[in-house]
């Protein structure tokens, strides 16, 4: 008779002398196989190792020290988390470039999106398991070797799954990919600390509870690190799988982020979010005090007439509580408010905004163009209707559904979903069949906008935001892209943003122009013009006449429009002159009587171009906002004096030139511009002239003045 005296795996002292049974089928000269779950660096304290080595004969066997025994838990840990630091860095990357924000306005759920990625991850650690555990067998290691292949499959598939949903979880708390690298790196030093402990067999042994184990194994390296050497084990691992996809969803959903509007805490307790009714129903606060407080709006009476009559008919609109149906925006009071600079908690909370009380309604099969010089706020607009930001005061209902509302959005959005059905026709329509196999990052700008375009208007949407479309296209695809907009109209609503004029003309059916966060005016293309325009453009065309010299029927031209309208050509050529008047244009009725004095052939009256509504808008914004502030420029006239004049100020008297004469004195007008950054700033003045009767001018005080003696402080009353 043989009693085991075996130290191989446990120190056993004077053990009775047993009779040698049939080895069971799980144990095969000290390794453990299916079902006991078992690996050779358990450890010492597992039961089954006991038992078995309590009924084995010694084998007498060199010692050596295995690199493998050595070097394997780092090593496969290693493995395994190199896909963790991935996934971690592509999720940052994902939400720093705006991909599932764009994604998120065309309708995406996040049902799918997690699903998505859990079901790529999940193959590629289906493939990186099985491939690990067949290189092992196939270079003959011990480990793979004499333990069941579906167990040691079955350990890496499950901890690369748990860390799956880790990444997850953490990656609700990072915008950048270059702080998902650190977190990553800091995940697997901690791994590598807590294994190392593990590996003395704490918390794992016999001597520490099971709530110490379940705690310890919450950091899947932990669990890990003890194998499936206990059935617990393998229950936990699953758990906790379950555990950190669940907790990544809900801080998903409350940790307020770049991509739209935060829901509040207990936000999984409403009826609404399981239902997806009550769209209409504005939700309040959120996980930061500084996002969830609506603050009051600050309301100005509107300058024009216009906008006071929209934001009237608004009003009128929600008190009623009704839906109009023909309309399928209607904003009333949105803002949006930034955190300033003073800490608070998580928050800093001193807030500043950039909105007014803004109140419209953009009507069906009509494209609302909406204009504004760049600080307007147009972007921050477009980007609180489609909950890119989540907006902090008023509301805007599209289709009867409001912005404010997580259910509201989520319905807002699938006006704008994906229909993989007509992308051909679209592809052919935006003129990039041609080019449909070839990746869209190796598209010039152009063809950028133009597929751009044709995302939008994927899926047949009832509203389609158009944010500057036309940027970089050349003439003639401008065009196209055109009249893809201008047959896009019919059966929807269209909110175009452009810098350009002529687009803006030609394709809104009403426009809006926005500065300094107040709509200014809104109404028809030509609307615009009449009201806000310097006046009408007059065109006078001259007979060919050989005979005559270039200047003979020219200057009592210039001295007609001179005397009768005060006014100086901008623009002359050998057969045409140009003028541009006051909306008095019955003072051209004489014109027409001495067409043949002039040598005139035709004479051409039109009204003045959008772009000069859209320059004196933005001064006017300008000069108020200047004079609000304090905001000067400085002004050096053609005598060398120096002024300091407000921003957008279009008439500034010049000091010290009154006399008897002429008691008003001298004044220049200023002609201005936007730079490369969209502000305002001098392009030139006029010569300097005597101040009509009927122009009201700014005068600058003495302190102002360089050069200059004292003199009279005044104000302009308007453009």
């Amino acid at each position: 008779m043989q009693h085991g005296s075996s130290s191989e795996h446990v120190n056993i002292t004077d053990p009775k002398a047993l009779a040698s049974p049939p080895i069971p089928p799980c144990v095969d000269k000290f390794y453990a196989k299916l079902p006991c779950y078992d690996f050779v660096w358990s450890g010492n304290q597992s039961r089954r190792v006991s038992d078995i080595a309590v009924c084995t004969p010694a084998v007498a066997k060199d010692v050596t020290i295995s690199p493998l025994n050595l070097m394997g838990p780092v090593f496969f840990l290693d493995f395994s988390m190199f896909s963790f630091v991935l996934q971690l860095g592509s999720l940052a990357t994902e939400k720093e470039l705006k991909l599932r924000q764009a994604m998120t306005v065309m309708g995406v759920y996040d049902t799918p999106y997690w699903l998505s990625w859990l079901i790529w991850e999940g193959i590629l650690t289906f493939v990186s398991s099985l491939f690990l555990v067949l290189f092992g067998m196939m270079f003959q290691l011990d480990f793979f070797l004499k333990n069941s292949f579906f167990v040691i499959f079955l350990l890496f598939l499950l901890f690369q799954i748990n860390m799956i949903s880790l990444a997850f979880m953490l990656s609700s708390f990072i915008r950048k990919s270059f702080s998902a690298t650190t977190v990553g790196f800091l995940v697997f030093l901690i791994g590598f600390i807590t294994q190392t402990v593990a590996t003395g067999g704490f918390p794992y042994s016999s001597t520490h509870s099971l709530s110490r184990r379940v705690i310890w194994s919450f950091f899947p390296p932990n669990t890990f690190s003890a194998g499936l050497c206990a059935e617990e084990n393998l229950h936990m691992a699953c758990g906790y799988i379950f555990f950190w996809f669940v907790l990544a969803i809900y801080f998903d959903n409350i940790i307020p982020n770049a991509s739209g509007e935060r829901k509040t805490i207990f936000y999984f307790l409403k009826p609404s979010y399981w239902t997806g009714k009550e769209g209409n129903k504005v939700e309040e606060g959120s996980i930061c005090s500084c996002f969830g407080s609506v603050p009051p709006i600050e309301h100005l009476t509107p300058d024009d007439q216009d906008v006071l009559e929209e934001e009237t008919l608004v009003k009128k609109q929600a008190m009623d509580g009704t839906v109009v149906p023909n309309i399928s925006v209607q904003i009333h009071g949105r803002a949006k408010m930034y955190p300033g600079t003073t800490k608070l908690g998580c928050c800093k909370c001193t807030k500043t905004s950039p909105f007014h009380a803004v109140k419209m309604n953009i009507a069906k099969d009509q494209l609302f163009c909406l204009l504004g010089p760049n600080g307007a706020w147009k972007k921050t607009t477009i980007s609180c209707l489609t909950g890119i930001n989540p907006v902090t005061g008023g509301d805007a209902l599209i289709y009867g559904d409001s912005i404010r509302s997580s259910v509201g959005m989520s319905n807002i959005r699938k006006m704008i979903g994906v229909c993989p059905q007509i992308a051909e026709k679209l592809l052919a329509d935006v003129k990039l069949t041609g080019t449909a196999k070839i990746r869209a990052g190796s598209y010039c700008g152009g063809m950028k906008r133009r597929l751009s375009v044709g995302i939008a208007l994927i899926g047949d949407p009832k509203l389609v935001f158009l944010d500057e479309p036309t940027t970089g296209m050349d003439p003639i695809t401008r065009r196209h892209v055109w009249d893809i907009i201008q047959e896009s109209k019919k059966g929807r609503a269209i909110i175009l943003t452009t810098h350009s004029m002529e687009e803006a003309d030609i394709l809104g059916d009403r426009i809006g122009i926005m500065a300094k966060g107040r709509l200014r005016c809104i109404g028809t293309s030509i609307r615009l013009k009449s009201r806000f325009g310097t006046g009408f453009i007059t065109t006078v065309s001259f007979l060919e006449n050989k005979n005559n010299g270039a200047g003979t029927s020219r200057e009592p031209l210039k001295r007609f429009f001179k005397k009768h309208l005060k006014v100086e050509p901008i623009e002359e050529k050998k057969a045409f002159m140009t003028f541009v008047i006051s909306h008095d244009k019955e003072k051209l009725l004489a014109l027409q009587y001495r067409e043949s004095e002039f040598g005139i052939s035709n004479i051409q009256l039109g009204l003045a171009t959008l772009e000069e509504v859209f320059l004196n808008i933005a001064r006017w914004a300008e000069l108020e906002s200047a004079t609000a502030e304090g905001t000067v420029v400085t002004l050096e006239l053609e005598s060398g004096i120096l002024v300091e004049i407000p921003v957008g100020a279009r008439f500034v008297g010049i000091p010290g030139t009154e006399n008897a004469e002429n008691p008003r004195g001298m004044m220049v007008e200023v002609y201005w511009q936007q730079d490369g950054s969209g502000l305002m700033c001098i392009s030139g003045h006029s010569p300097e002239m005597r101040i009509p009767q009927n122009v009201s001018v700014l005068y600058e005080p003495p302190s102002q003045v360089l050069g200059v003696g004292s003199n009279e402080f005044g104000f302009r009353d308007g453009l």
